[in-house]
């Protein structure tokens, strides 16, 4: 139950990090380019830059 709950937590904050993101009006490009798993994540892989540039073109897209 814990790691759900890490992982939903690891999730809440990314999509923060996107809504932060988008409000500076930073591009796709530009958090792909920035973003990096939070510390306290140890143990979560690092995503592929394919993978993280899909995730964050639809939440920019969804943000819209």
């Amino acid at each position: 139950m814990n790691d759900l709950r890490m992982y939903a937590d690891y999730n809440r904050e990314f999509l923060t990090a996107m809504k932060d993101a988008k409000k500076a009006g930073k591009s796709v490009d530009d958090v792909v380019n920035a973003w990096k798993v939070p510390a306290k994540y140890t143990g979560f892989p690092t995503p592929q830059p394919a993978g993280l540039r899909r995730n964050v073109q639809v939440m920019f897209d969804e943000l819209k």
